[in-house]
């Protein structure tokens, strides 16, 4: 049975999560429960659960905090966290120092139990490589091809004091200066004949006919060797001169795949490397199979997909990219538009460090807040993506390519919906100016700024105000510092300077000069 410790620190929580799930049927056991992050470290440390569930914002240690402890001392434990929409941004840190998983609030009974049976498989294939490797390690006598794989092992897992006799006897059947690992996987989303639901015989029958295919396709080109297979994913390692060579190879392998077994594959080549350094070339093939959720379709993914910029996500980068498609959707052409969205996965590639769910998660975060923005001033109606429905179709998108399909058809509709009908984008146009002036009346606003926000030169914009208001855009904002003036005279207690401060003017005498024109008399008199 796995032990698990569930965390909250409100007791309906826990009380609800057991309640929720057959854990026996599950094959687990909750050991014990926590209500705040420094006693759920402690009970971590003393009882060694399999799994732990808390919620991401505990007192005392927060679920960050908690899990970068962990791994700190070196605790194993596969962690699920809790969280709120809004707290997106702590999943993002909490994936960042290996957490398992993250389940949204409200949980739902099948969510809980699909992240459960995922971080059950984790373990049980953790615990089978485990075996494998001891079983490995008293393995006595093999064939030849199986001596072999073993040398290459214990030269990946650094070995070294082995790795200098079986370096020198691989060389004297490798013959060739140097070597390249190939991961190769099975592509299951272009594949739709080999869906998830086939049988573990029909399985077994395709990795066997690809595992012929692969050895067929070495033959010819280059010596080489598969070493494994863990589920869809086979490494090869290929012995080869050209640095060419190699991706000869693995263009073979992709092409006889498609064309004998009708099965799409894509491979992550690693680094060209002597024998000694064949652990950087099996590591860095893994990564670069790890990669093609962002180049689907493409098949080979090398060194040069990685030269690319990248950076980090903050609060105010989010911020931003939410703010220029709203006001893009709001003011710009079609192909500004388009372009604006181009530039927001450029930037979503260039934050992922390579792993895709940072780029669901940033990815809701930003579309999440600017469709509630649009629904807030009336474009977006309740039918239309709501923040469940966003999230479940990320989460279940495969490739990058898809999500920017998704992404863009959803804007585009939204845009075209808007563009039918000219009037009423302007009148968002003026709602979102009006809202911005309420909002920032107390700030140095000027015709030019106003218009800049939503991209009209200050000329065609003095017009287009006025044509929606039927007053200037001057006398309008200085009717709202007005009004706001005279309600701060009436009811607060501060002094004249003090209001014209805190209705937009930094000269006393302009803002007395401008009341009494208002209101016939000076601020202090008709106070």
């Amino acid at each position: 049975m796995l032990k698990v410790i569930l965390a909250d620190d409100e007791p309906l929580i826990i009380k609800g999560l057991k309640k929720l799930v057959d854990w026996n049927g599950l094959g687990m056991e909750v050991i014990s429960e926590a209500h705040n992050g420094k006693n759920l470290y402690e009970l971590t440390e003393h009882l060694k659960p399999d799994i732990v569930i808390t919620d991401i914002q505990m007192p005392h240690l927060s679920g960050i905090e908690y899990i970068k402890k962990m791994r700190e001392q070196g605790l194993d434990v596969k962690v699920l966290f809790i969280s709120a929409y809004e707290e997106f941004s702590y999943a993002r840190d909490a994936i960042a120092y290996g957490a398992s998983g993250y389940l949204v609030k409200p949980l739902r009974r099948d969510q809980l139990i699909k992240e459960l049976e995922k971080v059950k498989k984790i373990i049980t294939e953790e615990e089978s490589q485990s075996q494998q490797e001891s079983e490995l390690a008293v393995y006595k006598k093999k064939s030849k091809k199986d001596q072999m794989i073993d040398w290459f092992y214990e030269i990946l897992d650094n070995h070294s004091s082995h790795d200098k006799k079986h370096i020198a006897k691989l060389k004297e059947k490798f013959t060739s200066a140097y070597f390249t690992v190939l991961s190769i996987s099975i592509d299951r989303t272009a594949n739709k004949q080999q869906s998830d639901d086939w049988r573990e015989t029909e399985n077994q029958l395709l990795y066997f006919a690809l595992q012929n295919l692969i050895e067929e396709s070495l033959n010819g080109q280059a010596t080489g060797l598969i070493l494994n297979r863990q589920d869809d994913e086979f490494h090869v390692i290929v012995n080869h001169n050209e640095t060419q060579h190699v991706d000869n190879v693995a263009h073979k392998i992709v092409k006889n795949a498609e064309d004998s077994i009708k099965v799409k594959l894509y491979i992550g080549v690693g680094d060209i490397v002597k024998l000694e350094d064949l652990r950087a070339s099996f590591e860095s093939s893994q990564k670069r199979s790890k990669y093609y959720y962002f180049l689907a379709p493409k098949s080979m993914i090398t060194e040069q997909d990685f030269k690319q910029p990248k950076l980090k996500v903050t609060s105010e980068s989010l911020t931003a990219q939410k703010t220029t498609l709203f006001y893009s959707i709001i003011s710009d052409t079609e192909e500004e538009m388009k372009g604006k969205l181009a530039d927001f996965f450029d930037w979503l590639k260039a934050i992922s460090d390579e792993r895709n769910v940072i780029t669901k998660i940033t990815c809701f975060s930003v579309i999440s807040e600017l469709f509630a923005e649009l629904r807030q001033i009336g474009i977006l109606e309740d039918h239309e993506p709501g923040d469940q429905e966003l999230l479940n179709k990320l989460h279940k998108i495969p490739t990058f390519l898809e999500l920017k399909t998704y992404i863009t058809t959803t804007i585009e509709h939204i845009f075209n919906k808007l563009e039918k009908s000219n009037s009423t984008k302007e009148n968002f146009q003026i709602k979102v100016v009006k809202d911005f002036i309420e909002a920032n009346y107390n700030e140095d606003i000027t015709l030019e700024s106003i218009a800049s926000l939503i991209h009209m030169n200050s000329y065609y914009f003095s017009s287009f105000f006025k044509k929606h208001t039927k007053t200037n855009f001057k006398k309008y904002l200085t009717d709202i510092r007005m009004k706001e003036a005279l309600r701060l005279l009436l009811n607060e207690d501060l002094l004249v300077y003090e209001v014209a401060e805190k209705v937009g003017y930094n000269n006393v005498r302009q803002f007395s000069d401008m009341f009494k024109k208002y209101y016939k008399k000076l601020p202090s008199d008709y106070r």
